[in-house]
């Protein structure tokens, strides 16, 4: 168990609040840090206003000049003074590079990123000193061409003195800000981070169980009471663990299983009424066995989950029909099926649908799925009335080489995360442990398959999803479903 003894305060310690008051001046420093880099983005923005103001100058020009050139297009005498126009516009505005691209002349690899399309697109060079511009030569629907003019982009702060002052003053600041900060380094990156690994490396080891309560010496005073309130804080939490954890397994358990011991009670209580009676008394001594026959194997499933959250699963995979083993499954709550008038919809198929599992491990699993629909439907009836069928049983074979088993409900559906219904103790019936779910995954895991939770695509409430390898019959073409 966690110890619970503060470690003693010796005089002399170095305290972590003298080291944070340290701390605070490399503050500082980060603030002056982040003054230069308001400068720097000063400079950024400064730069960028300029190169947008040559983008906007690049394709508001080529507008009047793509008039002047589209009859070359339509005129082919007219097309030798094409290049004498783009010679002029280079000049006039100081462009590093004008031309057409067409079929036969590709955009050049400085713009690959440059994309023709029917309308303008603007791009960099590989160093982002150049700027070019794609404008369509078009008339009405029609494109000839595209126009590629590229301008180098001004360095705006290249003759901005006071800029330069001021970064001549940070550059002084940050060197005197390194040599300080080498020196204070000595105390707050090295003493403290290693004292803080410390208790992070006792920490992890007191939660796998490989040390005891004691945390170790550390040179603040103040870590060394975090130490100790942080295995007071464990103690308290590993003994309120093992309580909930004790009292919700068992509320789980108990929940689960008072349905069935409730019909098996009922039963007893009927047939000792009868003493006087023999010809009742036979008749319900057959109920009786007939409860017996249908409750005992929930409640030793509900035992073997139980179980089975602890232990290893053991599978034995073989050919078998597995409509059979969904009709077994859902005939196990065939009298809440009856008395709540759940509507369920499950594969008929003429012939023996064969697939490669273990018909007792993977029926616990497909009851389970179906017990958990029924009584997620049990105060859904709006949302059940707005559907044809409350619970759906379908087999999907599309995937080569897995057979999918999938079941909706009408219920009020998952969790935003799905997934989580597979954690213990994080189910959505408020007194369920969770452990249906849990080891029914490790049933499905055992068969090499998966077995997933998502919301409905059919039904409106949940979905789950059982993938098993296998080779199905080949004779099967068609699954048939019935109401």
């Amino acid at each position: 168990m966690i110890s619970q003894n503060e470690a003693p305060e010796t005089q002399g310690e170095v305290t972590l609040q003298s080291a944070l008051n340290q701390i605070m001046v490399i503050t500082m420093i980060l603030v002056i840090g982040l003054t230069f880099g308001a400068l720097f983005t000063y400079s950024e923005i400064k730069q960028s206003i300029e190169a947008k103001s040559v983008e906007e100058s690049l394709v508001k020009t080529s507008e009047r000049q793509i008039e002047n050139i589209v009859p070359s297009f339509l005129v082919p005498e007219l097309k030798s003074s094409v290049s004498v126009l783009l010679e002029r516009y280079k000049e006039d505005e100081g462009l590093t590079k004008i031309e057409i691209i067409d079929s036969e002349r590709k955009i050049p690899d400085d713009f690959k990123d440059c994309k023709t399309s029917s309308s303008s697109s603007i791009c960099l060079n590989s160093d982002k000193s150049i700027i070019a511009a794609l404008v369509p030569i078009k008339v009405g629907d029609r494109i000839f061409g595209h126009l590629l003019k590229a301008k180098k982009i001004q360095n705006v702060l290249a003759h901005d003195h006071t800029l330069q002052m001021i970064e001549a003053a940070a550059g002084a600041l940050i060197l005197f800000s390194m040599l300080f900060f080498v020196f204070l380094s000595r105390i707050t990156s090295k003493k403290v981070p290693n004292d803080l690994n410390d208790l992070v490396t006792w920490l992890e080891s007191v939660l796998e169980g490989r040390t005891t309560a004691h945390a170790p010496r550390l040179r603040f005073q103040e870590l060394n009471k975090l130490g100790t309130k942080i295995g007071e804080l464990l103690d308290r939490h590993e003994r309120s663990r093992d309580r909930a954890m004790i009292g919700l397994l068992a509320s789980g358990v108990m929940h689960d299983i008072k349905t069935p011991i409730h019909s098996l009670v009922t039963a007893q209580l009927l047939v000792a009424e009868q003493t006087n009676n023999p010809e009742k008394r036979m008749k319900y001594l057959e109920n009786l066995f007939k409860v017996c026959t249908n409750k005992l194997p929930v409640i030793g499933a509900i035992i073997e989950t139980t179980l089975d959250g602890s232990r290893e699963i053991h599978v034995e995979i073989k050919p078998n029909d597995l409509q059979e083993t969904i009709s077994k499954s859902v005939a196990l709550y065939s009298n809440m099926i009856q008395q709540r008038e759940i509507r369920i919809e499950t594969p008929t198929i003429t012939s023996p649908f064969v697939v490669n599992h273990d018909p007792i491990q993977l029926g616990r699993v497909i009851a389970n799925l179906v017990k958990n629909s029924i009584e997620a439907l049990n105060d859904q009836k709006n949302t059940r009335a707005q559907s044809e069928k409350d619970i759906s049983i379908q087999i999907d074979t599309s995937e080569v080489g897995m057979t999918k088993l999938i079941l909706e409900d009408s219920g009020p559906g998952l969790p935003e995360n799905a997934e989580s219904v597979f954690r213990l103790l994080r189910g959505t019936k408020p007194r369920s442990s969770g452990l249906g779910l849990v080891v029914s995954r490790k049933i499905i895991q055992a068969h090499e398959g998966t077995l997933t939770a998502t919301h409905a695509q059919v039904l409106p409430g949940a979905r789950f999803e059982i993938r098993i390898p296998n080779t199905i019959n080949p004779a099967i073409k068609n699954i048939g479903e019935s109401a």
